[in-house]
């Protein structure tokens, strides 16, 4: 009888090595998968921000579309006289603002806010400084003195900066300033 077992021994041993063999090649699939769907996981996810990021983007610029409008209706408020007999011009003056309050609405669902100019240090990144503004007192040297366009930010996003007047000391405070610095 031992020889009778010898064969199937040697097949039960070779249907092991198969057995194991194909166990191997499971988990290398198994984990081949698992990889392959963490990659798509991945992807999905990177594709979502991107997505989002364009959007945002998109929102950015037809906020600035918005914003664009706003300014031509700014314009065309300061034609209209606030206090006039004219009813006509009362009722257009009352609609154009309406509309204007409007556009601003949705610029603001935009997620779109002003920026905060005057009072504030001179930030190219958020300025365009269009006039230097002689100031005699050394504190506004280098301010937001005042604001002839408004800026706007998304999120952190400048979408367009505010144009603005900038403070220079005057050169005559400048060397007061600097003498009375020396005597300190």
């Amino acid at each position: 009888m031992p020889d009778q077992l010898q064969p199937l021994e040697a097949e039960v041993n070779e249907l092991r090595q198969t057995l194991e063999a194909q166990s191997a090649r499971l988990d290398e699939v198994l984990r081949a998968y698992s990889r392959l769907q963490q990659d798509k996981d991945d992807f999905r996810r990177r594709a979502e921000r991107e997505k989002e990021r364009v959007l945002e983007i998109e929102r950015g610029n037809v906020g600035l579309a918005l914003l664009e409008a706003v300014d031509q209706l700014d314009l065309t408020l300061q034609t209209i006289p606030s206090q006039t007999a004219c009813r006509d011009c009362q009722g257009v003056r009352h609609g154009v603002q309406l509309i204007r309050e409007g556009l601003m609405r949705s610029v603001e669902q935009a997620g779109i806010a002003r920026l905060q100019a005057v009072g504030t240090p001179f930030d190219p990144q958020r300025h365009e400084g269009v006039e230097l503004v002689s100031v005699d007192d050394p504190a506004l040297d280098g301010q937001v003195v005042a604001e002839t366009r408004a800026g706007y930010q998304q999120g952190d996003r400048v979408l367009r900066p505010a144009r603005v007047s900038v403070g220079k000391l005057s050169s005559h405070q400048a060397e007061r300033t600097v003498s009375r610095e020396r005597k300190n």
